[in-house]
């Protein structure tokens, strides 16, 4: 961003005979590509937040969702103490987590000067 605003600026303080006849378009141009950049950023931003808050919520309703669960479970232990098949019957035993509730690992992207990922 710091060289786009160095170019645009050149371009402002230029007094060469070729450049100020086109100097208003250029910095036209350049001032609507800074501009647009800066709502990609910003909507980049915005967007990682938002992900990042709705990640918390979900590991949030996770835990709250496992917390509930084993007090049913615990409810359902006491009110038929010894009667495994019962339990079974009502909240059948997962075993371990599942691959669905298995916390995801991001994958990581290139970044655009970076290129494609290898394979």
């Amino acid at each position: 961003m710091r060289a786009i605003k160095g170019l645009r600026q050149r371009n402002a303080d230029s007094n060469h005979p070729q450049v100020v006849p086109v100097q208003a378009e250029l910095l036209a141009v350049i001032d609507s590509a800074l501009a647009q950049f800066d709502a990609a950023l910003t909507a980049f931003a915005d967007a990682t937040r938002a992900a990042a808050e709705a990640f918390a919520t979900e590991i949030m309703r996770r835990d709250d969702h496992r917390f509930t669960l084993d007090a049913v479970l615990g409810q359902i232990r006491a009110a038929f103490p010894g009667d495994r098949a019962l339990h079974d019957l009502i909240v059948p035993d997962s075993g371990s987590e599942s691959e669905s509730d298995a916390t995801p690992t991001p994958t990581p992207t290139p970044t655009p000067n970076e290129g494609p990922a290898p394979s």
